[in-house]
């Protein structure tokens, strides 16, 4: 079970609870990486071996992310600031159509299987649903919200384990997604009458096959279990829509107490860097010197940096029918954003995921 633990963090390593203003197919990154960590951190023992007692991992996590406000840089933005309304200049960073409260959810069910000792294979299922909630000077649509949810990229993904020496473990890892997520969700916006194109923010998938190689360090000292490591998202080519999605690149560190027999409190530090949108969804825009009527439909208006604190508790449950399961609840909190803006910056977001060896 070393390897396959370790393979469960470096799976934790993609994720990365980066959002702002981004496509709900980016909550995927929170999952497989996740999956590596529960097993890593839950069998690394404080003499610094790890055994595998099971080959098979099932894992059902939820994830939540809300965004309210803007930010243009380091700059705190009010809607009244974003939104254009009528005896003021319009410019390129107000519009007539604001997306003020937006709640992005996902349901994921991971399955991972050690193959043996060294190697690891993990599959990743979503279910993604967003609200979005806006605001607007256009007649008729002083308020609305849209819906948009389906099935996500799929996820597959292969670890290498290493072993240097005595407490210390080194994973390699290396995943593709594969675009099962639609890229054509449409809806009733302001733009036109009847159902047209949602914007990039609503859309369920990537509509790219996407690379996410990994890299992670894992050690233990008194009762700590601690790491870092790095993740990179890189995507491939353009979707059938003309755009592809800003490359994500991450590094994290964290640590997790087990002094308890039952409950273990983690905390981890996560510094994110994802970059604009290439090219563009033409049937987003509208005519005229502005053709962008919302931040979301500007590819400009996408990616930036991120520092983010993650506040955990594992729960291993009792009992012999129980073995192997583990309950885990995390909060994060950004405390550092410098956006392309102005840009949705995130309020927080949190996962409960339940998991279970056999």
């Amino acid at each position: 079970m070393r390897n396959f633990l370790i393979f469960l963090f470096l799976i934790n390593l993609f994720s990365s609870a980066v959002y702002a203003q981004s496509s709900p197919a980016d909550l995927l990154d929170l999952s497989l990486t996740e999956l590596m960590d529960f097993e890593i951190k839950d069998k690394f023992s404080s003499d610094g071996s790890v055994a595998i007692s099971s080959r098979w991992s099932l894992e059902y996590k939820y994830t939540y992310a809300k965004f309210r406000g803007f930010r243009d840089g380091t700059k705190d933005l009010s809607d009244d600031e974003v939104l254009f309304s009528a005896g003021e200049a319009r410019t390129s960073k107000n519009f007539k159509i604001l997306p003020n409260n937006i709640r992005q959810e996902a349901h994921i069910l991971n399955i991972s299987y050690a193959v043996n000792n060294l190697y690891f294979l993990t599959l990743g299922l979503p279910y993604i649903k967003q609200s979005t909630a806006h605001v607007s000077t256009v007649p008729n649509y002083g308020r609305f919200t849209i819906e948009s949810a389906g099935v996500g990229d799929i996820t597959l993904a292969a670890s290498r384990l290493f072993r240097p020496s005595g407490k210390h473990l080194l994973t390699a890892n290396a995943g593709v997604t594969l675009p099962v997520g639609a890229i054509n969700k449409v809806g009733d916006t302001p733009r036109a009458a009847g159902n047209q194109p949602l914007p990039y923010t609503m859309q369920i998938g990537s509509g790219t096959y996407d690379l996410i190689p990994s890299l992670t360090y894992l050690s233990t000292h008194q009762g700590v279990d601690w790491g870092v490591g790095g993740f990179a998202k890189v995507r491939l080519g353009r979707n059938e829509r003309g755009y592809r999605l800003g490359n994500r690149y991450q590094m994290i560190g964290w640590a997790q107490g087990k002094w308890y027999k039952w409950v273990y409190p983690s905390l981890k530090v996560k510094a994110t860097y994802w970059q604009r949108i290439t090219g563009e969804d033409e049937a987003l825009n509208v005519p005229g010197s502005f053709p962008y009527p919302a931040n979301v439909t500007d590819p400009s208006m996408f990616g930036g940096k991120k520092l983010t604190l993650q506040f955990g508790t594992q729960f291993n449950l009792p009992g012999e029918s129980l073995q192997g399961s583990k309950i885990q609840f995390e909060f994060a909190l950004p405390v550092y954003q410098n956006l392309n803006g102005p840009q949705a910056e995130e309020d927080f977001n949190f996962s409960l995921a339940l998991n279970h060896r056999f």
